[in-house]
Parts: structure tokens; sequence; C-alpha cells
């Protein structure tokens, strides 16, 4: 008999055929689409006649349902769905309680650890969003604080999880032009007045490889994303140090 993991096990079942063998091997590079996985999920709820209500937008997967919805057996077979399909959990809510979680998939004691409350809610979103194979500009422009610059120009920029608003993979995260960077600085500004921030500039001719994924989280509305003349990105690829240049810190307007 042979005896398949639960990555194998999971698209076998769920006939997830998007993903061949390679990938289960060599790590996976792409994510489901939200309604491929939303039916997923749905089914797996249903087949344990667990009362749960899944919407998604472009900004992810929203998993709404009482406190008790999970056991282990059932958390066991959905964190293995997430994993599957290309997807993490960047924070969750017991009724008004918002729990930013530093870890991609919370445990079972800690994702049931709120017994007082009756009311969970998940969002989930993509490890990889739609990949970007139009051609990049020269220029690429990351917004870093002032105290990173020395730091930067010695290592370049290595992808990090921020964890400010939710949590997600470690990414670079990039805007295409100069004007969304000034946009997304005062944008910074305004939220943390406190601080101190830089842009920089990438030269992309001087990158042998990157491959940038649109960032969907960037505008509040799909409409925007979509028609909006700046695009926002993330790269999972480390950014060398001699492609980094230093546009003069701005100041607040």
């Amino acid at each position: 008999m042979i005896h398949l993991n639960s990555f194998t096990q999971r698209i076998i079942e769920e006939k997830i055929i998007s993903f061949p063998d390679s990938l289960i091997n060599e790590g996976l590079i792409s994510s489901t689409s939200y309604e491929k996985t939303n039916n997923i999920l749905t089914k797996l709820f249903e087949k344990n006649n667990k009362d749960v209500e899944i919407e998604y937008n472009h900004l992810g997967i929203i998993i709404s349902a009482k406190n008790d919805v999970f056991n282990e057996k059932l958390y066991t077979e959905f964190l293995s769905i997430l994993k599957v399909c290309g997807y993490v959990i960047s924070y969750f809510f017991y009724n008004s309680n918002y729990i930013l979680k530093y870890k991609r998939y919370p445990t079972i004691i800690e994702l049931t650890n709120f017994k007082n409350d009756d009311y969970l809610e998940i969002n989930l979103i993509k490890r990889f969003d739609t990949s970007d194979d139009s051609p990049i500009p020269d220029k690429l422009y990351h917004i870093t604080e002032k105290q990173n610059l020395s730091k930067i120009l010695k290592n370049g920029l290595i992808p990090k999880s921020k964890k400010k608003i939710e949590n997600h993979p470690d990414r670079i995260y990039i805007l295409n032009n100069i004007d969304g960077a000034y946009n997304f600085f005062n944008l910074l500004n305004n939220m943390y007045p406190e601080k101190n921030f830089s842009i920089i500039e990438i030269d992309i001719k001087l990158i042998n490889q990157i491959k940038l994924y649109f960032d969907p989280t960037y505008f509040k509305t799909e409409k925007l994303y979509k028609r909006s003349k700046f695009k926002a990105y993330y790269t999972y690829d480390n950014i060398p140090p001699y492609a980094c240049n230093i546009v003069e810190t701005l100041k607040k307007l």
C-alpha cells in the first residue's frame, strides 16, 4: 500500500490538478483562486456539518463562525487545504478582540483559547498573488524608515514581514513609479508621525532576476486596484545593495 502525505492526498481528494508533482517537491509557487479555495473550504465545513459563512473579495477570504467550530481533526484538515491552496492566516477576531498572529498558522490551542467569546472571524490571504509578467520598469521604489538606510546600503533589501496590520509571508513591497512612492510616503507619515521615512530607488538593470507579484491589498477597493495607474508589487527575492539608491529623505507635506 502506498502512503500519501497530506499535501498529495488533499490534491487527489479535491482534484486540484493545477499542482504538478514537481511543485509539491520543489515548493509552492502559486495560489489557487479565491473562488476555488472558497468552494473547497465550503465542502470541508459542510462535510463536518459546521455552520460557517465564507466570503471573499480582492483582499482575501473571510470565514465567520462560532468559536467552537474547530476541533483538532477539522483544524488539521483546514490547515492542509490552506497549505495546498497557497494561503495563510493573516489575522483573526474573537468578538471584538483583534488577534495578530506572528505565525502563518496558529495552533488549535491558540485558535480556541478564548472561551468567553462566541464569535470567530478568520482572514486568509494568498501566499502568492497574481504574478506580473509584463515588462518591469527600469526603476522601482521602496519606502523604509530612515534608520534602516545604512543596513540596506550594506546588505540590500531582504524580505521581511512588518506585521503592523496583518500577518503575511516575508516580502519586499515595491511601487512602480516615484509618484506612487510619494503618495505612500505621505500615507505612512500620517499613520506614523513619529517616524522618519525615505524612498529607496531600485535599479532593475543591476538585478539579474526578480519575480514580482501584484499587491491588491495596497488598494481599498477592487475598482481602485484595477484602474489605478500606480502599481504595487511585492517580491520574495533579495535585492542587492548595489541596486539600491537613496532618494533624498522627503519632507512631510
